[in-house]
Protein backbone atom coordinates (compact mmCIF):
# COMPACT_ATOMS: atom_id res chain seq x y z
CA UNK A 1 0.00 0.00 0.00
CA UNK A 2 2.68 2.31 0.64
CA UNK A 3 4.99 1.64 -1.95
CA UNK A 4 1.88 2.29 -4.24
CA UNK A 5 1.66 5.75 -2.74
CA UNK A 6 5.00 6.56 -3.19
CA UNK A 7 4.94 5.55 -6.64
CA UNK A 8 1.83 7.76 -7.48
CA UNK A 9 3.13 10.70 -6.00
CA UNK A 10 7.09 10.26 -7.76
CA UNK A 11 5.03 10.12 -11.31
CA UNK A 12 3.07 13.06 -10.55
CA UNK A 13 6.13 14.97 -9.22
CA UNK A 14 7.99 14.30 -12.11
CA UNK A 15 5.58 15.07 -14.45
CA UNK A 16 5.51 18.53 -12.78
CA UNK A 17 9.12 18.84 -12.87
CA UNK A 18 8.90 18.00 -16.78
CA UNK A 19 6.43 20.24 -17.55
CA UNK A 20 8.09 23.06 -15.63
CA UNK A 21 10.98 21.99 -17.62
CA UNK A 22 9.29 22.37 -20.90
CA UNK A 23 7.86 26.29 -19.71
CA UNK A 24 11.06 27.12 -19.19
CA UNK A 25 12.64 26.16 -21.84
CA UNK A 26 9.83 28.11 -24.11
CA UNK A 27 10.26 31.05 -21.92
CA UNK A 28 14.00 31.49 -21.95
CA UNK A 29 13.73 30.47 -26.18
CA UNK A 30 11.00 33.34 -26.27
CA UNK A 31 13.28 35.53 -24.04
CA UNK A 32 16.48 34.65 -26.25
CA UNK A 33 14.35 35.50 -29.49
CA UNK A 34 13.11 38.62 -28.30
CA UNK A 35 16.23 39.99 -26.85
CA UNK A 36 18.02 38.43 -29.65
CA UNK A 37 16.03 39.40 -32.38
CA UNK A 38 14.69 42.70 -32.06
CA UNK A 39 15.36 46.04 -31.66
CA UNK A 40 13.79 49.77 -30.97
CA UNK A 41 15.96 52.64 -32.52
CA UNK A 42 14.51 55.91 -30.78
CA UNK A 43 13.12 58.99 -32.47
CA UNK A 44 15.67 61.15 -34.39
CA UNK A 45 18.10 58.09 -34.30
CA UNK A 46 19.16 55.64 -37.36
CA UNK A 47 19.80 51.83 -37.10
CA UNK A 48 23.28 50.59 -39.17
CA UNK A 49 23.69 47.04 -39.78
CA UNK A 50 27.05 45.06 -40.59
CA UNK A 51 26.45 41.61 -42.26
CA UNK A 52 28.76 38.83 -40.09
CA UNK A 53 28.12 36.37 -42.62
CA UNK A 54 28.72 36.32 -47.07
CA UNK A 55 30.56 37.09 -49.26
CA UNK A 56 33.41 39.16 -49.46
CA UNK A 57 32.97 42.46 -50.84
CA UNK A 58 35.74 43.89 -52.97
CA UNK A 59 38.82 44.96 -50.71
CA UNK A 60 38.86 47.93 -50.12
CA UNK A 61 35.22 48.92 -49.74
CA UNK A 62 34.30 50.49 -46.76
CA UNK A 63 30.37 50.00 -47.06
CA UNK A 64 28.87 46.75 -49.38
CA UNK A 65 27.07 47.75 -52.22
CA UNK A 66 25.42 44.29 -52.59
CA UNK A 67 23.28 43.30 -49.92
CA UNK A 68 24.49 39.82 -49.81
CA UNK A 69 28.21 40.97 -49.00
CA UNK A 70 29.03 40.65 -45.37
CA UNK A 71 30.15 44.17 -43.99
CA UNK A 72 28.61 47.60 -43.88
CA UNK A 73 25.24 47.56 -45.58
CA UNK A 74 24.55 51.14 -47.36
CA UNK A 75 20.91 51.02 -46.90
CA UNK A 76 19.83 52.27 -43.29
CA UNK A 77 16.96 51.74 -40.71
CA UNK A 78 15.05 54.88 -39.39
CA UNK A 79 13.30 54.76 -36.28
CA UNK A 80 10.95 52.30 -34.89
CA UNK A 81 10.99 48.48 -33.94
CA UNK A 82 12.47 46.33 -36.14
CA UNK A 83 13.67 42.92 -36.30
CA UNK A 84 17.55 41.73 -36.95
CA UNK A 85 19.45 38.52 -35.38
CA UNK A 86 22.02 39.41 -33.03
CA UNK A 87 24.04 36.27 -34.60
CA UNK A 88 23.47 37.42 -38.25
CA UNK A 89 24.02 41.46 -38.02
CA UNK A 90 26.28 43.68 -36.06
CA UNK A 91 23.36 46.52 -35.40
CA UNK A 92 24.68 49.77 -34.37
CA UNK A 93 22.44 53.52 -33.77
CA UNK A 94 23.92 56.65 -34.53
CA UNK A 95 21.92 60.07 -34.46
CA UNK A 96 20.24 60.76 -37.96
CA UNK A 97 22.00 63.36 -39.63
CA UNK A 98 19.89 67.20 -39.12
CA UNK A 99 20.24 70.24 -40.83
CA UNK A 100 19.05 73.10 -38.69
CA UNK A 101 17.63 76.41 -40.61
CA UNK A 102 20.84 78.68 -42.04
CA UNK A 103 22.86 75.67 -42.00
CA UNK A 104 24.00 73.48 -44.64
CA UNK A 105 25.32 70.14 -44.92
CA UNK A 106 28.26 69.07 -47.04
CA UNK A 107 28.82 65.60 -47.38
CA UNK A 108 32.23 63.58 -48.07
CA UNK A 109 31.67 60.34 -50.00
CA UNK A 110 33.73 57.42 -47.77
CA UNK A 111 33.89 54.67 -49.90
CA UNK A 112 34.01 54.29 -54.04
CA UNK A 113 36.94 54.98 -56.25
CA UNK A 114 39.50 57.24 -56.24
CA UNK A 115 39.09 60.43 -58.13
CA UNK A 116 40.72 60.86 -61.18
CA UNK A 117 44.07 63.31 -62.08
CA UNK A 118 42.46 66.77 -61.61
CA UNK A 119 39.24 66.08 -60.61
CA UNK A 120 38.24 67.95 -57.96
CA UNK A 121 34.62 66.56 -57.06
CA UNK A 122 32.96 63.42 -56.74
CA UNK A 123 30.49 61.95 -58.50
CA UNK A 124 26.91 63.24 -58.39
CA UNK A 125 25.02 62.91 -55.23
CA UNK A 126 22.01 59.47 -54.63
CA UNK A 127 21.51 58.76 -51.39
CA UNK A 128 18.92 55.85 -52.66
CA UNK A 129 21.32 53.84 -53.69
CA UNK A 130 25.61 53.07 -53.94
CA UNK A 131 26.43 52.37 -57.24
CA UNK A 132 30.26 50.81 -58.02
CA UNK A 133 31.00 53.99 -60.42
CA UNK A 134 30.39 56.06 -56.87
CA UNK A 135 33.85 58.08 -56.66
CA UNK A 136 35.26 59.57 -52.96
CA UNK A 137 35.52 62.95 -52.08
CA UNK A 138 33.45 66.14 -51.88
CA UNK A 139 29.93 65.71 -53.43
CA UNK A 140 28.91 68.66 -54.84
CA UNK A 141 25.47 68.61 -54.05
CA UNK A 142 24.75 69.72 -50.24
CA UNK A 143 21.68 68.88 -47.49
CA UNK A 144 19.18 72.00 -46.98
CA UNK A 145 17.37 72.35 -44.16
CA UNK A 146 16.10 68.86 -42.73
CA UNK A 147 16.79 65.53 -41.49
CA UNK A 148 18.29 62.68 -43.31
CA UNK A 149 19.03 59.06 -42.64
CA UNK A 150 22.26 58.31 -43.85
CA UNK A 151 25.24 56.42 -43.34
CA UNK A 152 27.79 57.63 -41.09
CA UNK A 153 30.34 55.05 -42.95
CA UNK A 154 29.22 56.02 -46.27
CA UNK A 155 29.32 59.94 -45.52
CA UNK A 156 31.25 62.29 -43.53
CA UNK A 157 28.76 65.44 -43.39
CA UNK A 158 29.94 68.82 -42.88
CA UNK A 159 27.86 71.72 -41.35
CA UNK A 160 28.11 75.08 -42.51
CA UNK A 161 26.22 78.59 -42.55
CA UNK A 162 24.38 79.35 -45.22
CA UNK A 163 25.51 82.01 -47.63
CA UNK A 164 23.68 85.31 -47.04
CA UNK A 165 24.32 88.45 -49.67
CA UNK A 166 22.36 91.41 -47.16
CA UNK A 167 20.46 94.41 -48.63
CA UNK A 168 22.99 96.83 -50.51
CA UNK A 169 25.62 94.13 -51.66
CA UNK A 170 25.95 91.91 -54.44
CA UNK A 171 27.93 88.09 -53.89
CA UNK A 172 31.23 88.05 -55.37
CA UNK A 173 31.49 84.45 -56.70
CA UNK A 174 34.96 82.57 -56.96
CA UNK A 175 34.96 79.25 -58.54
CA UNK A 176 37.39 76.89 -57.02
CA UNK A 177 36.78 73.68 -58.65
CA UNK A 178 36.78 75.07 -62.25
CA UNK A 179 39.77 74.54 -64.90
CA UNK A 180 42.22 77.38 -65.18
CA UNK A 181 41.34 80.16 -67.58
CA UNK A 182 44.18 81.14 -70.19
CA UNK A 183 45.36 84.21 -70.08
CA UNK A 184 45.84 87.09 -67.44
CA UNK A 185 42.76 88.05 -67.18
CA UNK A 186 40.78 89.73 -64.09
CA UNK A 187 37.79 88.06 -64.41
CA UNK A 188 37.54 84.31 -64.96
CA UNK A 189 34.58 83.16 -67.89
CA UNK A 190 31.88 80.71 -66.96
CA UNK A 191 32.97 76.84 -65.56
CA UNK A 192 36.46 78.17 -65.47
CA UNK A 193 38.75 78.81 -61.88
CA UNK A 194 38.42 82.02 -60.22
CA UNK A 195 36.04 85.37 -59.97
CA UNK A 196 32.90 85.55 -61.66
CA UNK A 197 31.80 88.19 -63.48
CA UNK A 198 28.27 87.64 -62.60
CA UNK A 199 26.99 88.04 -59.15
CA UNK A 200 24.74 87.42 -56.76
CA UNK A 201 21.58 89.63 -55.96
CA UNK A 202 20.69 89.87 -51.90
CA UNK A 203 19.24 87.06 -50.53
CA UNK A 204 20.30 83.47 -48.92
CA UNK A 205 22.12 81.07 -51.06
CA UNK A 206 22.46 77.34 -50.22
CA UNK A 207 26.11 77.24 -51.51
CA UNK A 208 28.87 74.41 -51.36
CA UNK A 209 31.67 76.59 -49.55
CA UNK A 210 34.30 73.48 -51.17
CA UNK A 211 32.75 74.51 -54.92
CA UNK A 212 32.29 78.06 -54.50
CA UNK A 213 33.45 81.15 -52.26
CA UNK A 214 30.54 83.61 -52.30
CA UNK A 215 31.74 87.22 -50.95
CA UNK A 216 29.46 89.44 -49.87
CA UNK A 217 30.38 93.05 -51.44
CA UNK A 218 29.27 96.39 -50.30
CA UNK A 219 27.41 98.65 -53.24
CA UNK A 220 26.25 101.40 -51.05
CA UNK A 221 27.60 105.01 -50.90
CA UNK A 222 30.89 105.34 -48.98
CA UNK A 223 31.75 108.60 -47.21
CA UNK A 224 35.91 109.69 -47.22
CA UNK A 225 36.20 112.76 -45.38
CA UNK A 226 39.14 114.88 -45.86
CA UNK A 227 39.01 116.47 -42.28
CA UNK A 228 42.12 117.37 -39.60
CA UNK A 229 45.27 115.28 -40.29
CA UNK A 230 43.74 113.82 -43.48
CA UNK A 231 43.20 117.15 -44.83
CA UNK A 232 44.53 118.30 -48.31
CA UNK A 233 47.33 120.05 -48.84
CA UNK A 234 48.55 122.04 -52.14
CA UNK A 235 50.69 124.90 -53.09
CA UNK A 236 48.53 128.11 -55.02
CA UNK A 237 49.71 130.20 -57.90
CA UNK A 238 51.80 132.52 -55.80
CA UNK A 239 53.33 130.03 -54.12
CA UNK A 240 51.08 130.06 -50.86
CA UNK A 241 50.35 127.15 -48.78
CA UNK A 242 46.27 126.25 -49.00
CA UNK A 243 44.36 123.38 -47.20
CA UNK A 244 41.33 122.26 -47.44
CA UNK A 245 38.45 119.72 -45.65
CA UNK A 246 36.25 118.37 -47.90
CA UNK A 247 34.27 115.31 -48.24
CA UNK A 248 33.33 112.53 -51.28
CA UNK A 249 30.86 110.34 -51.56
CA UNK A 250 31.51 107.24 -53.85
CA UNK A 251 29.79 103.64 -54.45
CA UNK A 252 31.12 100.51 -56.79
CA UNK A 253 29.45 100.14 -59.49
CA UNK A 254 27.05 97.00 -59.12
CA UNK A 255 27.60 96.14 -62.76
CA UNK A 256 31.21 95.84 -62.01
CA UNK A 257 31.33 95.03 -58.27
CA UNK A 258 33.28 91.73 -59.55
CA UNK A 259 35.89 93.82 -61.50
CA UNK A 260 36.65 95.82 -58.67
CA UNK A 261 37.23 93.11 -56.68
CA UNK A 262 39.56 91.55 -58.44
CA UNK A 263 41.43 94.37 -59.75
CA UNK A 264 41.70 96.22 -56.27
CA UNK A 265 40.22 94.81 -53.70
CA UNK A 266 38.47 95.55 -50.10
CA UNK A 267 35.80 98.71 -49.98
CA UNK A 268 39.22 99.94 -47.80
CA UNK A 269 41.55 99.42 -50.50
CA UNK A 270 39.32 101.43 -52.75
CA UNK A 271 39.37 104.15 -50.91
CA UNK A 272 42.98 104.20 -50.28
CA UNK A 273 44.12 102.94 -53.89
CA UNK A 274 41.53 105.53 -55.99
CA UNK A 275 39.36 108.03 -54.30
CA UNK A 276 42.50 109.36 -52.06
CA UNK A 277 45.27 109.76 -54.06
CA UNK A 278 44.00 110.54 -57.16
CA UNK A 279 41.51 113.09 -54.98
CA UNK A 280 44.59 114.88 -53.40
CA UNK A 281 46.27 114.86 -56.83
CA UNK A 282 43.51 116.53 -58.88
CA UNK A 283 43.23 118.75 -55.73
CA UNK A 284 47.23 120.13 -56.43
CA UNK A 285 46.90 120.52 -59.96
CA UNK A 286 43.12 122.39 -59.91
CA UNK A 287 44.77 124.63 -56.87
CA UNK A 288 47.93 125.64 -58.43
CA UNK A 289 45.92 127.51 -61.11
CA UNK A 290 44.97 129.84 -58.62
CA UNK A 291 46.01 132.93 -56.38
CA UNK A 292 45.93 132.97 -52.40
CA UNK A 293 43.62 135.80 -52.38
CA UNK A 294 41.22 134.11 -54.31
CA UNK A 295 40.96 131.31 -52.29
CA UNK A 296 40.34 134.01 -48.98
CA UNK A 297 37.86 135.99 -51.50
CA UNK A 298 35.70 132.47 -52.21
CA UNK A 299 35.73 133.18 -55.65
CA UNK A 300 37.63 129.72 -56.38
CA UNK A 301 35.85 128.29 -54.10
CA UNK A 302 32.66 126.79 -56.60
CA UNK A 303 34.94 126.42 -59.44
CA UNK A 304 37.64 124.30 -58.11
CA UNK A 305 34.72 122.14 -56.25
CA UNK A 306 33.28 121.91 -59.60
CA UNK A 307 36.41 120.54 -61.37
CA UNK A 308 37.33 118.71 -58.74
CA UNK A 309 34.34 116.98 -58.83
CA UNK A 310 34.44 116.21 -62.75
CA UNK A 311 38.12 115.24 -63.00
CA UNK A 312 37.84 113.16 -60.03
CA UNK A 313 34.29 111.12 -61.25
CA UNK A 314 35.78 110.71 -64.85
CA UNK A 315 38.92 108.77 -63.56
CA UNK A 316 37.02 107.05 -60.78
CA UNK A 317 34.60 105.48 -63.20
CA UNK A 318 37.19 103.95 -65.20
CA UNK A 319 37.74 102.05 -62.48
CA UNK A 320 34.60 101.05 -61.97
CA UNK A 321 33.79 103.60 -59.23
CA UNK A 322 30.54 106.34 -59.09
CA UNK A 323 31.14 109.17 -57.41
CA UNK A 324 27.75 110.51 -56.10
CA UNK A 325 28.99 114.26 -54.49
CA UNK A 326 32.47 116.37 -53.84
CA UNK A 327 31.86 119.17 -51.41
CA UNK A 328 34.41 121.18 -50.17
CA UNK A 329 33.54 122.59 -46.40
CA UNK A 330 36.21 124.46 -45.25
CA UNK A 331 39.28 126.80 -47.07
CA UNK A 332 42.24 127.44 -44.73
CA UNK A 333 44.67 129.63 -45.98
CA UNK A 334 48.30 130.32 -44.43
CA UNK A 335 49.28 132.37 -41.09
CA UNK A 336 49.87 135.75 -42.92
CA UNK A 337 46.54 135.30 -44.80
CA UNK A 338 44.73 134.28 -42.14
CA UNK A 339 45.39 137.70 -39.89
CA UNK A 340 44.04 138.90 -42.64
CA UNK A 341 41.03 137.41 -42.78
CA UNK A 342 40.76 137.79 -38.68
CA UNK A 343 41.01 141.51 -39.47
CA UNK A 344 38.58 141.45 -42.25
CA UNK A 345 36.45 139.24 -40.00
CA UNK A 346 36.07 141.96 -36.91
CA UNK A 347 35.64 144.45 -40.32
CA UNK A 348 32.55 142.05 -41.10
CA UNK A 349 31.51 141.72 -37.49
CA UNK A 350 31.34 145.65 -36.97
CA UNK A 351 29.47 145.59 -40.47
CA UNK A 352 26.78 143.10 -39.45
CA UNK A 353 25.92 144.95 -36.40
CA UNK A 354 25.53 148.45 -38.08
CA UNK A 355 23.32 146.23 -40.39
CA UNK A 356 21.52 144.93 -37.18
CA UNK A 357 21.24 148.25 -35.88
CA UNK A 358 19.36 149.59 -39.03
CA UNK A 359 17.04 146.37 -39.32
CA UNK A 360 16.35 147.02 -35.90
CA UNK A 361 15.23 151.01 -36.95
CA UNK A 362 13.40 149.05 -39.67
CA UNK A 363 11.87 147.10 -37.54
CA UNK A 364 10.75 149.67 -35.46
CA UNK A 365 9.30 151.87 -38.51
CA UNK A 366 7.35 148.85 -39.31
CA UNK A 367 5.87 148.42 -36.08
CA UNK A 368 4.90 152.39 -35.85
CA UNK A 369 3.98 151.97 -39.73
CA UNK A 370 2.17 149.28 -38.57
CA UNK A 371 0.68 150.86 -35.80
CA UNK A 372 -0.23 153.89 -38.22
CA UNK A 373 -2.40 151.66 -40.25
CA UNK A 374 -3.98 149.87 -37.60
CA UNK A 375 -5.04 153.76 -36.48
CA UNK A 376 -5.83 154.29 -40.11
CA UNK A 377 -8.48 151.42 -39.97
CA UNK A 378 -9.83 152.35 -37.10
CA UNK A 379 -10.74 155.64 -38.22
CA UNK A 380 -11.85 154.32 -41.66
CA UNK A 381 -14.22 151.78 -39.65
CA UNK A 382 -15.77 154.88 -37.94
CA UNK A 383 -15.51 157.11 -41.15
CA UNK A 384 -17.67 153.95 -42.43
CA UNK A 385 -20.52 153.58 -39.20
CA UNK A 386 -20.30 157.60 -39.52
CA UNK A 387 -21.50 157.68 -43.56
CA UNK A 388 -23.74 154.77 -42.92
CA UNK A 389 -25.41 156.85 -40.17
CA UNK A 390 -25.39 159.82 -42.45
CA UNK A 391 -26.42 157.96 -45.50
CA UNK A 392 -29.31 156.63 -43.34
CA UNK A 393 -30.53 160.54 -42.51
CA UNK A 394 -29.92 161.57 -46.44
CA UNK A 395 -32.02 158.45 -47.29
CA UNK A 396 -34.75 160.47 -45.11
CA UNK A 397 -34.17 163.81 -46.33
CA UNK A 398 -34.16 162.51 -49.80
CA UNK A 399 -37.64 160.98 -49.46
CA UNK A 400 -39.14 164.24 -48.05
CA UNK A 401 -36.72 166.39 -50.89
CA UNK A 402 -38.22 163.83 -53.62
CA UNK A 403 -41.84 164.72 -52.73
CA UNK A 404 -41.14 168.39 -52.28
CA UNK A 405 -39.32 167.97 -56.03
CA UNK A 406 -42.28 166.12 -57.37
CA UNK A 407 -44.60 168.96 -56.43
CA UNK A 408 -42.45 171.67 -57.33
CA UNK A 409 -42.24 169.32 -61.20
CA UNK A 410 -45.84 169.63 -61.37
CA UNK A 411 -45.75 173.34 -60.80
CA UNK A 412 -42.62 173.92 -63.08
CA UNK A 413 -44.60 171.54 -65.48
CA UNK A 414 -47.64 174.26 -65.37
CA UNK A 415 -44.93 177.37 -65.94
CA UNK A 416 -43.31 175.89 -68.71
CA UNK A 417 -46.53 174.94 -70.62
CA UNK A 418 -47.04 178.96 -69.76
CA UNK A 419 -43.43 180.01 -70.98
CA UNK A 420 -43.88 177.99 -73.96
CA UNK A 421 -47.16 179.56 -74.85
CA UNK A 422 -45.41 183.32 -74.30
CA UNK A 423 -42.66 182.00 -76.42
CA UNK A 424 -44.03 181.38 -78.95
CA UNK A 425 -46.31 184.99 -78.51
CA UNK A 426 -43.00 186.73 -78.70
CA UNK A 427 -41.19 184.90 -81.74
CA UNK A 428 -44.69 185.39 -83.34
CA UNK A 429 -44.53 189.34 -82.28
CA UNK A 430 -41.04 189.33 -83.08
CA UNK A 431 -41.45 187.83 -86.50
CA UNK A 432 -43.97 190.44 -87.38
CA UNK A 433 -41.16 193.28 -86.41
CA UNK A 434 -38.25 191.64 -88.07
CA UNK A 435 -41.06 191.91 -91.24
CA UNK A 436 -41.94 195.24 -90.95
CA UNK A 437 -37.78 196.61 -90.12
CA UNK A 438 -37.05 194.59 -93.02
CA UNK A 439 -39.65 195.82 -95.58
CA UNK A 440 -38.33 199.93 -94.33
CA UNK A 441 -34.71 199.01 -94.76
CA UNK A 442 -35.54 197.68 -97.92
CA UNK A 443 -37.50 200.63 -98.91
CA UNK A 444 -34.84 203.07 -97.87
CA UNK A 445 -32.42 200.92 -100.05
CA UNK A 446 -34.73 201.14 -102.72
CA UNK A 447 -34.81 205.15 -102.55
CA UNK A 448 -31.04 205.32 -102.17
CA UNK A 449 -30.55 203.12 -105.27
CA UNK A 450 -32.90 205.26 -106.76
CA UNK A 451 -30.81 208.78 -106.21
CA UNK A 452 -27.53 207.07 -106.80
CA UNK A 453 -29.00 206.54 -110.32
CA UNK A 454 -29.64 209.90 -110.57
CA UNK A 455 -25.99 210.75 -110.33
CA UNK A 456 -24.65 208.71 -112.84
CA UNK A 457 -22.64 206.55 -110.69
CA UNK A 458 -21.80 205.82 -106.96
CA UNK A 459 -18.74 207.95 -107.62
CA UNK A 460 -20.74 211.38 -107.92
CA UNK A 461 -23.21 210.57 -105.35
CA UNK A 462 -20.40 209.95 -102.39
CA UNK A 463 -18.49 213.00 -104.09
CA UNK A 464 -21.75 215.62 -103.51
CA UNK A 465 -22.66 214.28 -100.49
CA UNK A 466 -19.07 214.67 -99.23
CA UNK A 467 -18.77 217.97 -100.61
CA UNK A 468 -22.44 219.05 -99.27
CA UNK A 469 -21.39 218.13 -96.23
CA UNK A 470 -17.55 219.38 -95.67
CA UNK A 471 -18.37 222.91 -97.72
CA UNK A 472 -14.68 223.72 -98.28
CA UNK A 473 -13.91 224.01 -101.73
CA UNK A 474 -14.67 227.75 -101.80
CA UNK A 475 -11.77 227.92 -99.25
CA UNK A 476 -9.18 225.96 -101.21
CA UNK A 477 -10.07 227.48 -104.58
CA UNK A 478 -7.47 230.34 -104.78
CA UNK A 479 -4.81 228.66 -102.36
CA UNK A 480 -1.81 226.66 -104.30
CA UNK A 481 -1.49 224.19 -101.66
CA UNK A 482 -1.93 220.54 -103.04
CA UNK A 483 -4.68 219.81 -101.02
CA UNK A 484 -6.52 222.63 -103.40
CA UNK A 485 -5.05 222.08 -106.36
CA UNK A 486 -6.00 218.06 -105.97
CA UNK A 487 -9.63 219.37 -105.35
CA UNK A 488 -9.51 221.73 -108.54
CA UNK A 489 -7.91 218.96 -110.41
CA UNK A 490 -10.60 216.42 -109.10
CA UNK A 491 -13.53 219.26 -109.81
CA UNK A 492 -12.53 219.91 -113.08
CA UNK A 493 -11.67 216.64 -114.14
CA UNK A 494 -15.17 215.84 -112.87
CA UNK A 495 -16.40 219.23 -114.61
CA UNK A 496 -14.82 217.84 -117.74
CA UNK A 497 -16.48 214.09 -117.61
CA UNK A 498 -19.64 216.11 -117.28
CA UNK A 499 -19.07 218.17 -120.18
CA UNK A 500 -17.82 214.62 -122.49
CA UNK A 501 -20.78 213.43 -121.12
Amino acid sequence: MNETNFSSVSVTQLKKVIVGFIVAVIGASLLWFVLGFRINVPQNKILVLTKLFGKNPAQGSIVSIDPSEKGIQYDVKSEGWHWFSSFVWKREIYPATIVEAKELGVLVRQYGKPLSNGDVLASSLDLNIAKATDTRGVVAEVLKPGKYNINPYAYKIVKFPVTEVPAGHVGIVIDKTGKDHPGFDYLAVKSKRGIQKETKNPGTYYINPFVNKVIPYNIRVQKTDFDHTSAISFMSYDSYEIKLTATVEWRVDATRASEVYARIGSLEEVQNKIIVPFARSYCRIIGAKSLAREYISGDARQEIQVKFKEMLKNKAMEHGILISSVLIKKIIPPLVLREIINKRGLEKETREKLLKDIEKVKSDAQVAKRKEEIKQSQARVEETILKRNLLTKVKGNRTIALKNSNKNLAIAKVDIKTAEVEKATVVAKGEADLIEEFNRKKADAEALRMEVLSFGNGKEFAKFHFNKKIAIQKVFTNDDSPIAMMLNQFGASSTQNKGVK
